[in-house]
């Protein structure tokens, strides 16, 4: 299942129960922020995965501009979101005892 799949039900069980809609954006974000920790990398949407752009032909290849023929691009927020939790990590271990 997809997170945009995941979102739609979250969403949809959370309006039933007619939760206020802060309650419900902010688990929405709080699940894609999960989403987007654990599965940091995504298919490119570019090339469509091949690592090829649309113009290779048999005797030319060229690379996808977008994952430089990796196949694999960060999902929306991934690195923003892990140098938070580093940052998080580092100041908790770096705090003063009392």
């Amino acid at each position: 299942m997809t997170i945009g799949v995941v979102l739609i039900v979250l969403t949809a069980v959370l309006a039933a129960l007619h939760l206020p809609v802060w309650l419900i954006i902010t688990a929405d974000v709080l699940a894609y922020a999960a989403w987007a920790y654990f599965h940091p990398w995504r298919d490119c949407p570019r090339c469509k995965a091949t690592g090829r752009n649309r113009m290779s032909t048999a005797r030319r290849r060229g690379k996808c501009r977008r994952c430089k023929g990796s196949r694999e691009v960060r999902t929306f927020g991934a690195v923003v979101l892990h140098r938070i939790v580093r940052s998080a990590r580092q100041g908790w271990s770096n705090r003063k005892e009392i």
